[in-house]
């Protein structure tokens, strides 16, 4: 695809959810252990010659790093396929992000395409999510670690913001993240932009519809709308009856070469936020301690980690995967 067709797309119209609380400065609430980790980290490590412009979370096959790399731009890629290390759910894998997001260089961009698999339609039978549900049934190993990864995805946002870093989180359209309460609480106080777009459109081999959300308006460059004569019908679900002959469906072997970005729509990323984005963000975020304890963050296991860290130094746990 020719990238001067991204200039010569009009702009569709924005969806404002959310709004500005206090006018430009805001203050975002954080369990005060964050704090606690923060300081800590701060004794351990030092920060990196360069602040990162992009931060690529749950990066895959790096699409989006890797566009901002070819662009001349410090990148930082985070992902367990890349190093076994950066599992969020872990303590040393939380610390490995929240470093990164403390690094971010203003006006920089932080890209987290959340794992979908326990958010989407396909899943619901086990995951028991809903939107009047949307924890769905955390008795279940997957659904809590889920919902584990998206309540400190959230922390990390407000991290970014409090360092002047834009964000775009990223799922496919039948996603229920957005009514997770963590994440729905973040964006019901903050102004933000909500697009849909189909990956398709950008290189890959089946439609896909994704929603985007951020706190930056170049998303919006990043719309396209469907030309279904450009594709076979999907197979990437089967459908079947179970023993009581109810009706079910489940992902065929062709679902998960689905889940990583064309690298075309990372070429657009970049190019959007190169050409739109707002470089040094007027808005202050201003971080104070919330009396809720974000129990679901499991952050006590991260403050302890780093305690035994800082007394035996026995392991090597950085630098991250970098570009540049």
């Amino acid at each position: 695809m020719d990238e001067k067709e991204l200039d010569e797309q009009p702009l569709e119209p924005f969806v404002p959810i959310g709004r500005f609380i206090g006018g430009p400065i805001r203050t975002g609430y954080v369990p005060y252990k964050l704090f606690v980790i923060m300081q800590l980290m701060n004794l351990v490590f030092q920060p990196p010659a360069e602040p990162y412009v992009n931060l690529d979370m749950f990066a895959g096959q790096c699409a989006i790093s890797r566009a901002f790399q070819a662009r001349g731009y410090r990148t930082c890629s985070l992902d367990i396929a890349i190093d076994e290390r950066d599992d969020i759910c872990e303590p040393l894998g939380f610390i490995r992000h929240l470093y990164a997001a403390m690094n971010i260089a203003p006006g920089g961009l932080a890209f987290i395409g959340v794992v979908c698999s326990s958010w989407v339609a396909l899943n619901r039978g086990t995951s028991g999510r809903s939107r009047d549900n949307p924890c769905g049934r955390e008795q279940f190993p997957s659904v809590q670690k889920a919902n584990l990864m998206l309540s400190r995805v959230v922390l990390l946002l407000t991290v970014i913001m409090h360092h002047r870093g834009h964000w775009v989180i990223e799922n496919p359209i039948s996603s229920l993240i957005d009514y997770y309460p963590r994440l729905e609480e973040f964006l019901r106080y903050r102004a933000h932009f909500k697009v849909t777009t189909w990956l398709g459109m950008f290189g890959a081999t089946t439609p896909k519809a994704v929603k985007l959300f951020s706190d930056d308006g170049f998303v919006q460059h990043l719309v396209r709308k469907l030309d279904r004569s450009k594709f076979a019908p999907s197979n990437t679900t089967i459908r079947y009856r179970d023993g009581a002959g109810k009706m079910r469906y489940k992902g065929s072997s062709t679902l998960k070469a689905t889940q990583t970005y064309p690298r075309n729509f990372g070429r657009h990323v970049a190019l959007a936020w190169d050409t739109y984005a707002v470089r040094n963000p007027e808005y202050l975020q201003l971080i104070d301690w919330d009396p809720d304890h974000w129990a679901d963050a499991k952050l006590d296991s991260v403050e302890e980690w780093l305690t035994q860290y800082l007394r035996h130094r026995s392991i090597e746990i950085w630098e991250p995967h970098c570009w540049r």
